[in-house]
């Protein structure tokens, strides 16, 4: 059974166009594999975050912070920063062996069966290879087995990952003045997960 709890009929598909009209390109499918969801097409499965993977995320951090100023500060202790105090669940995603991505969500006290969506960024190498959006689903999935809600929050300035919450479906519901965004960002836009489906 895959983490998120759909066993073996845990499945996500979508095809891209074809460039080529001598071969077709494979669809993409998300297969439950044991504990993991394999990602076919491009060869990277999703499983929990370990302990053992918080340096090759504070690496990968290090990259996105440099090229797209997320976080807009850069924590004294990366993997302090990576282990939310209330997460309630972590994810990676894995090609080759290699880390390429992470994500998590963790408990909102103030509403009880709400989460939020925390700590998603994607690897400089894997960018447009769908990464990012299957890590935004595995959780998303997640908390939806469980019946809670899930939002996020994110400065203005991260551009891509404003661009993927809206290809996603996920809803804009208003925006904060924030006072720590340097010259990066004036905002923090909060957003509301698509219903189940």
């Amino acid at each position: 059974m895959c983490i998120c709890g759909h066993g073996s009929t845990c499945r996500r598909a979508s095809s891209r166009g074809s460039s080529s009209a001598q071969q077709p390109r494979p669809r993409q499918s998300f297969v439950s594999r044991g504990r993991v969801r394999l990602h076919e097409a491009v060869s990277y499965l999703i499983r929990e975050r370990q302990d053992l993977d918080l340096e090759a995320c504070a690496a990968i951090l290090a990259q996105v912070h440099v090229d797209q100023r997320y976080p807009v500060r850069w924590p004294d202790d990366p993997r302090a920063w990576l282990t939310y105090a209330d997460a309630a669940a972590a994810w990676v995603a894995v090609r080759d062996g290699q880390v390429m991505g992470h994500v998590c969500v963790a408990r909102n006290h103030p509403m009880p069966p709400e989460l939020t969506l925390e700590r998603l960024f994607v690897s400089p190498d894997a960018a447009g290879s769908g990464v990012g959006g299957a890590l935004v689903d595995h959780a998303s999935r997640w908390a939806a087995e469980r019946g809670l809600r899930l939002t996020l929050d994110v400065a203005e300035n991260c551009a891509r990952a404003i661009a993927l919450y809206g290809r996603l479906g996920w809803r804009l519901t208003g925006r904060t003045p924030i006072d720590w965004g340097d010259d990066a960002a004036q905002f923090l836009l909060h957003f509301d997960a698509p219903p189940a489906s």
